[in-house]
């Protein structure tokens, strides 16, 4: 399984889906993330672990707002 995450490739709209950011913020957070192999100009793909590796490192203000909520 650890291979199958390592190679999965998501575009924008199924990454906004799985964070819970808007499209655009994705994409000005993966501004300089390399595309996957196999993407091109219409279907922009990216690897998990290259957006998990940017992600970690972006604040997340939005994150500690539905924290404080749940509470």
């Amino acid at each position: 399984m650890d291979g199958e995450l390592k190679n999965l490739k998501c575009n924008i709209c199924q990454l906004a889906a799985i964070t819970g950011l808007h499209r655009q913020t994705v994409v000005s957070r993966l501004s300089g993330v390399p595309l996957a192999p196999g993407s091109n100009e219409k279907n922009k793909l990216y690897l998990l672990t290259d957006v998990i590796r940017v992600l970690m490192e972006t604040p997340f203000p939005r994150l500690l707002n539905i924290r404080t909520r749940i509470k």
